[in-house]
């Protein structure tokens, strides 16, 4: 897994934690990292594990400002992506 910063766009991959199975799928920006215990906001459990601060632009109180890094996906920027798209066709 690519190491988050901030800027990074990412998804939520499907969470371990039942509570917050609604976020599968959100797209955030990464506005931090860094380790801190994260609480669920539905059930109040914690979970000691690094975070990434996200930009959760949303009313809902069940959205968390930071989520487990382990949950996160990065979504490489389009510029990486056509990288390594021209050197699929160079190699090919």
């Amino acid at each position: 897994m690519a190491e988050l910063k901030a800027g990074d766009l990412v998804y939520v991959k499907r969470p371990p934690h039942k509570c917050l199975e609604c976020l599968t799928g959100n797209f955030y920006t990464v506005t931090g990292v860094g380790f801190k215990n994260f609480r669920c906001t539905v059930c109040g459990n914690v979970l000691l594990e690094a975070a990434a601060t996200v930009d959760a632009s949303s009313p809902d109180p069940a959205i968390p400002a930071g989520l487990p890094v382990a949950w996160l996906v990065k979504i490489p920027p389009l510029g990486e992506l056509q990288e390594v798209e021209q050197r699929e066709e160079l190699t090919a």
